[in-house]
């Protein structure tokens, strides 16, 4: 009778736990069937699992910087195209193309790419988050 138990519980979690885990790793918030790209300075880049995030000043036309942060891939999906922690340098400019949120405020999203000042593109690979081109 205790497998019988062991086995309904195992039933009941596993189940449970792929729904959470699905959740976690949604891009549901973000609407990848557009891109923004802007020039941006990089504030802060966050290299860790199992998302990296950054925080991007995007000057206005007033000349007021806004604040766009972005959620990324984990460290390998930027390692796998050549790039390191130490590229994503403070005060750095770059182009930033990302999806922006589904509640259409542009303050944040999810990266679709970033254009470094000497050229080198990466290209988010992260399923759901629409493939920018590299």
């Amino acid at each position: 009778m205790s497998n019988l138990k062991f086995s309904a519980a195992i039933a009941i979690v596993v189940p449970l736990l792929a729904t959470i885990a699905s959740a976690h790793h949604s891009f549901a918030a973000y609407d990848t069937s557009k891109t923004i790209t802007v020039q941006a300075t990089i504030k802060e880049f966050d290299w860790g699992a199992p998302h990296s995030s950054g925080t991007f000043l995007v000057m206005q036309p007033g000349g007021e910087p806004k604040q766009v942060s972005v959620i990324a891939g984990a460290p390998n999906s930027f390692s796998n195209q050549g790039f390191r922690a130490h590229d994503f340098k403070k005060g750095l400019t770059v182009t930033l193309m990302y999806h922006p949120l589904r509640d259409g405020s542009t303050s944040g999203g999810s990266l679709a790419g970033i254009v470094f000042p000497d050229g080198r593109k990466y290209g988010e690979t992260q399923p759901g988050s629409g493939g920018a081109p590299k």
